[in-house]
Order: C-alpha cells, then structure tokens, then sequence
C-alpha cells in the first residue's frame, strides 16, 4: 500500500476510533512535552531523509548490493531501476514516521489540530521526496557513464593500440 494511503487510514482510524481509544487511554501522558520532543524529531527526520536522498542519488552513499537484490530478486526489472527504488525507499519512508508520530500523540490525549498537524507535515514530506522523472533519467545517465568508464577500464587493450604504443608492427 503506498505511504500516502497508510497516512489516510492514520487519519480515518482517528476520526471513526479516536474517542473509543482514547477512553480506554485512561491516565494523563505529558502530551505538551511529547508533542515537542516528537516535532523536533519529525524535522529532524525530514532533513536526515533530504541529506539521504542526496547522498544516494549522487553516488556518494551506495546501498549494499545484498539488500538490492533481496528488494529486486522476484521482478524482472532493469539493474538501473531497482538502484533508484532501492535509493528513494529509505528517503520515502522516513517521512511517514511522522504522521506515526501525531497519531500516538492523538491517541495519548492531544487535540485533532496536532494529528492535522503532524499528518500535514509527513504528507508534504512525501510529496517532496517522490520519485520525480527527470531525476531519474539524469541519475540513469550518471550510471550509464560510470557502467562505461569501469567496461573501458577493465577492457584489454586491443592490437592496433599496442602496435601505436609500441611502434612495432605485427
């Protein structure tokens, strides 16, 4: 199910259940401190989740070839994209916790403005951090041109070469 629809059901569960839970919450949680600890860590998470992305996409962080192919093993997809996916996951779900967040805080007694709030922040978090096309056809590029230079690196070099090189003919 996408991240988006599991934030409606968030959103769904607490308008139709929200009372009910709530009465068998019975006992007071320092919502106030919790609301602020919690969105802190919710803005902290988007930044981590934005340096992620960057860092993935750019070449500079790499996810590991096992857990790339543990995600992929059953599709018959391109290598290229199962890099991208495997790339933008961990950036796309970080913004998800946040919507957790404000649906425990409405649970443990906060107002429905906060869950709004919350929901609101990892919605927008999402939308951000969306595959988007033209990112994906540069990153394809990136890769295409790193695939060659490795392929011209290890290619022995051929005859004609090595008689310029060395001057002599065959």
């Amino acid at each position: 199910m996408p991240l988006q629809r599991r934030l409606l059901v968030l959103l769904v569960m607490c308008l139709v259940f929200g009372d009910k839970i709530r009465e068998n919450m019975k006992g007071e949680a320092p919502v106030d401190l919790l609301m602020t600890v919690f969105l802190v860590v919710g803005l902290l998470s988007l930044v981590l989740a934005h340096f992620l992305r960057k860092r993935f996409l750019s070449g500079k962080l790499r996810i590991p070839e096992s857990w790339q192919a543990q995600t992929g093993a059953s599709s018959n997809k391109p290598s290229y994209l199962l890099k991208y996916r495997s790339a933008i996951f961990i950036p796309m779900v970080i913004p998800a916790s946040i919507g957790i967040y404000g649906f425990l805080l409405f649970i443990l007694g906060a107002e429905t403005w906060i869950l709004y709030m919350f929901l609101v922040i990892s919605a927008a978090g999402l939308v951000y951090h969306r595959p988007n096309k033209y990112e994906f056809i540069d990153w394809v590029q990136k890769e295409k041109e790193l695939i060659d230079k490795k392929k011209k690196e290890n290619d022995p070099p051929s005859h004609k070469a090595m008689e310029d090189l060395t001057g002599r003919d065959k």
